[in-house]
């Protein structure tokens, strides 16, 4: 599959699966197999639309933290907040009222319903079991993705002291990423192909102005959290 699939070679697919090293016999060789392997993982940026996004430290990338950050928005917390107070004034409101008050779903108000008695929020006496009641409803598909850029200091530079002055794994970094979005296992295939952590090779002293030194260029990976244009699964809510 990986002959066929990605157009590798036999030593190429060893050096995916961990069997041996990738030998290059010049920069420019490496860089051209990076540039064009590059172009067989991640998808479109087109594809995606950013939820959130955060520029990572060195060597971070906490996806599981950065989902609970989003897990519940500022939106939801509205919601909840609206919830709490109805269900105080109106003990025996149902989902379809609170829904129609509201104005939203009623697998909305029971997804809430649920985080609310997770966390001991929602005033209780009766119609739980209406209220937490499972059904199967779309919900868009959330994931955590990367792509390589300037650190902020540095996106205004021009093509000429920004870009042309970069290194030339940044370089193809950039133009890959100007494209497309990567999973970590995708860089971690990346990694395994080339010999070397395509993660932390973004690294590399790099002097400031001020003639201090810096123990990473002037890029770095922006983790986003995504969400697929146009798919959707079904989950029980």
């Amino acid at each position: 599959m990986l002959t066929a699939g990605f157009g590798l070679d036999a030593s190429q697919v060893d050096q995916l699966l961990g069997v041996k090293e990738q030998a290059f016999e010049s920069e420019a060789d490496e860089m051209d197999f990076l540039a064009n392997i590059g172009q067989q993982f991640g998808e479109l940026r087109e594809d995606f639309e950013v939820l959130k996004e955060r520029e990572l430290d060195f060597n971070e990338y906490g996806e599981a933290e950065f989902f609970m950050q989003f897990a519940v928005s500022d939106e939801d917390k509205a919601l909840d907040d609206k919830i709490v107070k109805y269900r105080r004034k109106r003990q025996d409101a149902t989902v379809e009222e609170m829904a129609k008050e509201f104005g939203v779903s009623k697998a909305r108000i029971r997804k809430r319903i649920q985080y609310l008695l997770q966390v001991n929020r929602y005033p209780l006496k009766r119609g739980i079991d209406e209220a937490t009641k499972e059904e199967k409803v779309p919900e868009p598909v959330v994931e955590v993705r990367y792509r390589y850029d300037w650190r902020p200091e540095y996106r205004s530079l021009s093509r000429e002291d920004g870009y042309d002055k970069s290194r030339k794994f940044c370089q193809v970094m950039m133009d890959l990423s100007a494209t497309r979005l990567y999973t970590r296992d995708d860089i971690n295939q990346l990694t395994a192909l080339m010999g070397y952590s395509v993660w932390e090779r973004r690294g590399g002293w790099f002097t400031l102005p001020s003639g201090l030194h810096r123990p990473s260029c002037r890029h770095m990976w922006v983790q986003q959290l995504v969400m697929k244009k146009g798919k959707e699964v079904s989950k029980i809510v």
